[in-house]
């Protein structure tokens, strides 16, 4: 089990090498997706549902606030809507964990990412992740020239400590550190980040001086709102941006596939892709009947 741990979080901390990855131009068009400030304006209860078909597809888009306890409400409306719903492919937002022996390790473990991997081991259907390779995404943001590499691996693994600290059974901290750093150190170009927590502990003291005492670091630090002055803060809305783009692309292409799919993501992200993804899949209804006219080509 600490193997399979070690691996996922070796894949969702960081991707451990940064190459020469193509960062835009993977489609013609980009998505618009709502901004931040739009999204502060909006009151809107969760889970968010958005239920949408194009041709022979269909997307039930499950927006939960994210769970680590298996008797919060929305494990019971995962499940419900699942059964309902009977779906031919499930996306989960982060990476695919590892499936547990029970729904309530897998709650507490990793949270509804966990639930979904585990109904999808239950159920034998095929599960992927809907978020762009980690890489890919940290390419991106080092493309931009704002951070440095060392900003973005501090934020990286100090956000999955302010998720751990959320959980019912949360992981030592020091532990989870370390065993990112150690994960790190072992890619080229890596080199020169900290390797050690005592580094760690300098790294974030200099880069993130007002957050006193990482082990404890709150969510606020990460929320994708540059108004909140913190250079994570800034790092949190391009990622949330890039990866709501690549989220409604993924989501268009798989309905277009006509699957029946389940997706779960937090719900800001389904709240902020609604518009795109319905224009997504309008347009993927007028592409199909514009085909089937005599004469098309």
């Amino acid at each position: 089990m600490r193997k399979l741990i070690s691996k996922f979080i070796f894949a969702a901390i960081v991707s451990i090498a940064i190459v020469a990855f193509p960062v835009s131009g993977q489609v013609n068009q980009e998505p618009e997706i709502m901004t931040f400030k739009e999204y502060s304006r909006i009151r809107h209860e969760r889970p968010y549902l958005l239920q949408l078909k194009s041709g022979a597809g269909e997307l039930l888009y499950f927006g939960v606030g994210h769970v680590y306890r298996v008797d919060d409400p929305q494990v019971v409306e995962i499940e419900r809507r699942w059964a309902e719903f009977r779906p031919t492919l499930v996306l989960n937002e982060s990476r695919t964990p590892p499936v547990e022996r029970t729904r309530e390790l897998a709650v507490e473990r990793y949270g509804e990412p966990g639930l979904v991997s585990f109904l999808a081991a239950k159920h034998n259907v095929p599960v992927k992740s809907l978020d762009p390779p980690r890489m890919q995404e940290i390419n991106y943001l080092l493309s931009t020239k704002r951070w440095t590499t060392e900003q973005v691996m501090l934020f990286y693994i100090l956000r999955r400590v302010a998720e751990n600290n959320k959980k019912t059974n949360p992981r030592p901290a020091d532990e989870l550190v370390q065993e990112a750093l150690d994960a790190t150190a072992k890619a080229p170009g890596f080199e020169s980040l900290p390797k050690t927590l005592a580094e760690f502990d300098a790294s974030a003291k200099r880069l993130l001086p007002s957050v006193a005492g990482w082990r404890t670091v709150k969510s606020t630090v990460f929320d994708p709102n540059p108004d909140l002055g913190l250079y994570t803060n800034d790092v949190a809305s391009a990622s949330s941006q890039y990866r709501d783009r690549y989220m409604v692309k993924l989501l268009a292409e798989e309905v277009r596939k006509c699957g029946r799919v389940f997706a779960v993501v937090g719900a800001s992200h389904v709240v902020m892709q609604e518009s795109a993804l319905k224009k997504a899949l309008a347009q993927t209804d007028a592409a199909a009947s514009r085909s089937a006219q005599p004469g098309a080509q």
